[in-house]
């Protein structure tokens, strides 16, 4: 009995040692929290996520240093197990993996090799579904190749269609209607565009035989190379066609509260267009990881608050199949999720340094912008992340400005489905444009910045995220300062008021302080004390 009321007092103890000893909690004003996640994000831990994710064992013969993270394969096997430990070793409450359950057809490319002797080429690149083997052919130039009037004239059977058009349109003409052996094309065959590297392109699914997409410089040399002798190619594709389901991890940080609601950032995982994709999206994912490394850290360390509300981090394994995968898997859920925030193409800007929050057109329910129809009002979103941009710019960015919704990513879904959505991103596709900026956001025109190697041979590391690296952390400083008010304060994003930075908020520590530990310890000690000295029956009692 003694040892049950030793235990009973040291529970009681236990219980409210912070209320007996107050130096366990502290306030902080907002700002001082904001600028606290803000700074413990590191530029150089991106840069790191950046090169491990990108690294792996696809490329051309004897440079097989690539990932694509393509699902289904064993590249996106390496790219979740990646993530997986590194949401394991920072300590995320809750870790699953999400499968689609639509299993699907997956090009798994190894290994290239284009070669014409006495040539060198820039870059090559089997476009997707191309046929695994070895090929050969006289190389034979039909201009765009994507009409029958390029082919008047010209003998294609047997020999290897060089053409300007997209892969797609000139397969379908040059091999499944004219008996070509296989394409070689140099799209999109602009001056200043895909110079040295070259686009990544697909053609149609089961196709017999390979299509080769090459650089701008590559496609001159080559029409120049033909007004002298024949030129022989020689192709060599190592690949297969997997059919498997995609993953993607989710990692959680719990909110304090019991509610169910939860902010999610996502961002896409696999290089979509099957090539090296630094900037899209490795860069994206470093932004996603290093937000979840930074809060879930000073959550732990008892420096920031844990949030009222969860943040789970969702690295979507194939870009919008697998988020569509969650929303109908979620359907009757939808409602708990308090916004979402998508990260994609943060890595680079080729004619700009500008941070961009997107949806800034979306104003009112039952909108139809074309392509979909929407319920959801996304203003409320934008007022929150344009007094961010404005509340930091100078001091953790240097420009920043809202703009209309563009989709082609991860947030589109979210958005279609009624879903509060937006994406932070630096640069979209590969080259740069103006689009008109709604009357209330200011008017005119807005500058859309473009990354010139998207979805080609180019988009390494050391041509994108390692030339301007201030790029993710722009993203993720203003993401996890977006992330956490909308967790810590759910409802401002339901005003046009911007938040009260100076506003205390109460940080309990995750852990007891040492003052409380040291309470513990004593009662433990007497604990045990008293239970060593209990008297000791004897037989007849």
């Amino acid at each position: 009995m003694v040892l049950v009321a030793v235990l009973l007092i040291m529970s009681i103890l236990l219980n409210f040692s912070a209320l007996a000893f107050p130096v366990s909690a502290k306030n902080l004003s907002l700002r001082d929290i904001e600028r606290m996640v803000a700074e413990e994000i590191k530029r150089d831990n991106m840069i790191q996520y950046v090169i491990d994710l990108c690294s792996g064992t696809m490329g051309p013969e004897g440079e097989r240093l690539w990932n694509p993270r393509t699902q289904g394969t064993p590249y996106g096997e390496a790219s979740n197990a990646y993530i997986l430990e590194k949401f394991e070793d920072w300590g995320l409450d809750e870790i699953e993996i999400f499968e689609n359950p639509e299993a699907t057809d997956w090009y798994y490319l190894k290994t290239w090799n284009v070669s014409i002797e006495g040539f060198t080429f820039y870059a090559t690149w089997p476009c997707k579904w191309s046929a695994a083997g070895e090929f050969e052919g006289e190389l034979v130039y039909v201009g765009e190749g994507t009409s029958d009037e390029d082919y008047e004239g010209k003998v294609v059977e047997g020999k290897i269609v060089l053409a300007d058009g997209r892969a797609r349109s000139v397969y379908k003409l040059a091999v499944e209607k004219y008996n070509a052996t296989g394409i070689l094309t140099d799209s999109p065959n602009l001056e200043g565009f895909y110079t040295t590297w070259a686009r990544c392109d697909s053609i149609p699914f089961g196709s017999e035989r390979p299509g080769i997409a090459t650089s701008y410089m590559d496609g001159q040399s080559l029409k120049g190379l033909l007004d002298n002798d024949p030129v022989t190619v020689h192709i060599y594709i190592d690949a297969e066609v997997t059919h498997n389901t995609s993953k993607s991890v989710i990692g959680t940080i719990r909110g304090r509260t019991s509610s169910e609601r939860y902010v999610l950032v996502v961002g896409h995982a696999d290089a979509d267009a099957g090539n090296m994709g630094a900037d899209d999206n490795a860069s994206g994912i470093a932004v996603l990881m290093e937000m979840a490394r930074a809060l879930m850290k000073l959550i732990r360390e008892g420096k920031i608050p844990r949030p009222n509300f969860s943040i789970k981090f969702m690295p979507v394994g194939t870009e919008i199949f697998d988020t569509w995968a969650y929303i109908e898997a979620h359907e009757e859920e939808l409602e708990n999720i308090i916004a979402v925030i998508n990260f994609d193409e943060c890595g680079y800007g080729g004619w700009a340094d500008m941070l961009y929050f997107e949806g800034n057109d979306i104003p009112a329910p039952f909108k139809s912008y074309g392509w979909f129809t929407t319920e959801v009002s996304l203003q409320p979103l934008m007022n929150m992340l344009n007094n961010i941009g404005k509340d930091y710019v100078g001091i953790y960015w240097d420009n920043y400005t809202t703009n209309p919704f563009l989709g082609g990513s991860d947030h589109e879904p979210y958005v279609e489905a009624g879903v509060p959505a937006t994406i932070i991103w630096t640069d979209a596709w590969w080259a740069p444009e103006y689009i008109e900026q709604p009357n209330k956001w200011g008017g005119g025109e807005i500058f859309l910045d473009a990354c010139p190697y998207y979805h080609s041979s180019g988009d390494t590391p050391e041509n994108t995220v390692l030339q301007e690296p201030w790029n993710m952390e722009w993203s993720a400083r203003s993401g996890a300062i977006a992330v956490l008010r909308l967790a810590l304060f759910r409802a401002h994003i339901l005003s046009d008021f911007p938040v009260n930075l100076e506003e205390q908020v109460e940080i309990v520590p995750e852990f007891p302080t040492w003052t409380s530990m040291l309470l513990i310890l004593i009662v433990l000690t007497i604990a045990v004390a008293v239970y060593k000295q209990r008297p000791l029956k004897t037989p007849s009692q």
